[in-house]
């Protein structure tokens, strides 16, 4: 089973590297790479990410306000997942 990445990263150069290792990465499949959260909602409902990379400060909505967010939280159905270590 391929492991569904979304990227949030307002820095190209650093976005488009991050990209690079997740296609490099033939468990990981890169569903969008984006420069901010505005559409974050949108995104995750569409796309049903595993893992999302994201950069905390960005211009429009940036991970501090997109991670917590209730209407992201709620556009992604709620699945059982097992604790990891990061």
């Amino acid at each position: 089973m391929m492991i569904k990445v979304l990227i949030y990263e307002d820095d190209y150069a650093f976005r488009e590297t991050l990209c690079i290792l997740v296609n490099a990465t033939e468990e990981y499949e890169l569903k969008g790479a984006f420069d901010n959260c505005d559409h974050i909602a949108d995104h995750l409902k569409k796309y049903q990410p595993d893992v999302i990379l994201m950069d905390i400060h960005m211009p429009g909505i940036g991970g501090l306000e997109a991670g917590p967010s209730k209407l992201a939280r709620e556009s992604v159905e709620t699945t059982q997942r097992e604790p990891c270590d990061v």
